[in-house]
């Protein structure tokens, strides 16, 4: 095909048909520029489709995550209702103590306990986190949804600090006045024999569900043992977890010990584990002892420490060890990390030295493994894609899947991280590049860029060309503007009109030559006025033309009469239509020169009439009763040809007189007896 086109060219070239030649090399220009377009689009329709098709999965992984928030919540409503009800009943009960009598002590206490729980709302993120951190939240189309789940974080991080508020008044308040004035044991003991509240009473979800072994009181709050999710720890802050992804050996803690520095010591079934916290409750070190350790096994029981002595006495299901914690737990080497599948479009890529793809092989996945003989299994993993994110990720999964990269350079990087926080050493990287499409290639953006510059230069030299022609045309209308000018300001008009004011004079007729004065000075502002631009507005041209018929009804001795009729056009209008300066006011002079009867024996009346055609002209009807037009007459007014108002309407309408703009004809009565002058003028529409 492409052997074909370009016979065709050197057809042409060797024809010496250049103008064709140029023609079919724009017209080949221009299929391209097709063709690309149509390929971008082709390009976003499957992006487009398979961001949908994400869009949908995330969807139903945010509603899971949200039912399951919302199920929460109304367990905690529940309970904070319980709570309210038994503070209005307190309430009730002290300001009317009638009724003390009427209610149990078991009633008062079982109230008073209630009182003393703090449901906390622990939300579920996990999901939502996930689409933010990693770039996905654009796939989500609904507006208001993207905003929500931007704003999630901060509204929890709201409730939480509302929690803390209610949490600090407790400690500080509420509960030291129940210690000083209440057997607080017995309002719990009540609270707890109370069966409705049993299933309520919980720390949160997890927790509740498990069987709490152990409870402790240290520097940073109460220590409870759970057999399924760690360590809780509760405290005026309120409650937080310890658990197999934060470091320690198991879930199943099976007793707690608090040595004399506060360390925290945590007998679990897979061994045992040193635990430092900081003032904010968060891990500061952590260690751990197991049968590789010297352990005879690592179900632990129990523990205690001897600080003075630098001992620790473990009991295990297999025996009592003592343990010397002057000398350091040992360090689980950090563990390995290997990718072990590599997949694009969903194909197992089997060479590894394959690092080039073309712009349609975007889809990746990598699944990757990590070996840590310390953690037995509990590995967590961090990654990013160098090219698109800078910050790690940290996930549970040891697969991670991309969909639709752009064309560039990529380096993907993991690391492994056991349950004691220790990270491999070195990520594994796999880099690659997806190549981009024909019409993002260097060379390509080069030609366009090329044929783009040429487009620009004939466009320019087109610019150019008109401005050429445009500044013609000022200047000639100008001209034919200045010619218009200098005809209605000339000697002879000023000089009449000088004379007739002076008649006045002697008549004593000041009135009249006060407004005959006002009249020219008007005239003569709004003609100065007109100069100044190629076009004016209507309303200015009509009034122009109304203060030059005043001054002429002085010569005519007031026998002459006019209308000027724009009522098939608003008033608004009047001020929007714009029109050629003086371009009516030599109609009339013409009119008054050549048609009318001057001796005082005869009426003289002129009809001007305004109208608009189609949206495309301004349609202006000129009529009086005078003597018509001969031959002979070629001028109109003071030399201002008729050839002169046809040319600036044509200039106006950028035509070469296709429109027959300017007619006139003479008025004759039924016995075809002339009877008077009428002229059209066809005015092309501009509305500013």
């Amino acid at each position: 095909m492409i052997k074909f086109f370009r016979r065709i060219r050197y057809g042409l070239m060797e024809q010496n048909k250049t103008g064709k030649y140029f023609k079919y090399a724009i017209g080949e220009i221009v299929l391209v520029v097709i063709g690309i377009l149509i390929a971008l689009q082709i390009n976003n329709w499957n992006k487009s489709r398979s961001e949908r098709h994400q869009e949908l999965q995330l969807l139903k992984s945010l509603k899971k995550e949200y039912v399951d928030n919302l199920n929460q919540l109304n367990d905690k409503i529940f309970i904070r209702k319980k709570i309210n009800h038994s503070a209005n009943e307190l309430i009730k009960l002290s300001e009317n103590k009638k009724n003390l009598n009427s209610v149990s002590i078991d009633s008062i206490e079982t109230y008073i306990g209630i009182t003393t729980i703090f449901p906390t709302f622990n939300a579920s993120s996990g999901v939502t986190n996930d689409i933010i951190n990693s770039g996905k939240l654009h796939i989500i189309e609904n507006k208001e949804l993207r905003v929500f789940l931007s704003n999630w974080s901060g509204d929890i991080s709201q409730v939480t600090e509302m929690e803390n508020v209610l949490l600090n008044y407790y400690f500080s308040t509420y509960h030291p006045f129940l210690i000083k004035h209440i057997q607080l044991r017995n309002s719990f003991n009540a609270m707890l024999s109370n069966t409705n509240l049993t299933e309520k009473f919980n720390l949160n979800n997890d927790f509740n569900n498990s069987i709490l072994y152990d409870l402790k009181s240290s520097k940073h709050g109460i220590l409870i043992a759970s057999n399924s999710y760690g360590l809780g720890i509760l405290n005026k802050k309120g409650f937080q977890t310890i658990a197999v992804s934060d470091g320690i050996e198991s879930n199943y803690i099976q007793s707690i010990h608090v040595d004399s520095n506060n360390t925290i010591w945590l007998s679990s079934n897979l061994g045992l584990n040193k635990l430092v916290l900081n003032s904010s409750q968060k891990i500061e070190n952590i260690s751990s002892y197991t049968t590789s350790d010297g352990l005879y096994s690592n179900d632990v029981r129990a523990t205690y420490v001897d600080n003075l002595n630098q001992k620790a006495y473990a009991a295990t299901a297999n025996g009592l060890n003592i343990i010397d914690i002057s000398k350091n737990a040992s360090v689980a080497n950090p563990p390995k990390i290997i990718i072990t599948k590599k997949l694009v479009n969903n194909v197992l890529l089997t060479v590894n030295h394959n690092s080039e793809f073309k712009y349609n092989s975007n889809n990746f996945q990598f699944n990757f493994s990590g070996i840590s003989f310390k953690s037995l299994g509990n590995i967590t993993f961090k990654y990013r894609l160098l090219g698109i994110e800078k910050e790690w990720i940290q996930t549970k999964n040891n697969t991670i899947r991309y969909s639709a990269l752009n064309p560039g350079k990529y380096t993907f990087e993991v690391k492994a991280i056991a349950k004691n926080k220790l990270e491999s050493i070195n990520p594994e990287t796999y880099s690659f590049t997806i190549k981009p499409p024909l019409y993002k290639t260097w060379w390509f953006r080069t030609l366009i860029f090329l044929l783009t510059l040429s487009l620009i230069y004939f466009m320019n030299e087109i610019k150019k060309k008109k401005i050429k022609e445009k500044r013609i045309l000022t200047e000639k209308i100008s001209s034919l503007k200045f010619q218009a000018l200098n005809a209605q300001m000339n000697p002879h008009f000023i000089n009449n009109l000088l004379g007739n004011i002076n008649d006045q004079v002697d008549k004593g007729q000041f009135k009249t030559v006060k407004s005959s004065l006002q009249n020219f000075a008007h005239f003569v502002n709004l003609v100065l006025q007109s100069t100044k631009s190629n076009l004016i507005p209507l309303e200015q041209e009509i009034a122009m033309t109304k203060h030059y018929l005043e001054l002429q009804k002085v010569r005519f001795n007031s026998h002459l009469n006019y209308q000027i009729d724009t009522s098939a056009i608003s008033n608004d209008d009047l001020e929007y239509i714009l029109v050629p300066p003086m371009i009516i006011q030599p109609i009339v002079e013409n009119s008054l020169k050549h048609g009318f009867d001057k001796t005082g024996t005869k009426e003289n009346n002129i009809s001007i009439k305004f109208k608009t055609q189609n949206d495309d002209f301004l349609i202006c009807e000129f009529k009086d009763n005078g003597n018509g037009i001969t031959e002979n007459v070629k001028t109109m007014g003071s030399g201002i040809s008729i050839k002169n108002i046809e040319t600036r309407l044509a200039l106006m309408a950028e035509s070469e007189l296709k429109e027959n703009l300017v007619s006139m004809t003479n008025i004759t009565d039924e016995f075809n007896n002339l009877v008077g002058f009428k002229i059209i003028l066809k005015i092309p529409l501009v509305i500013i």
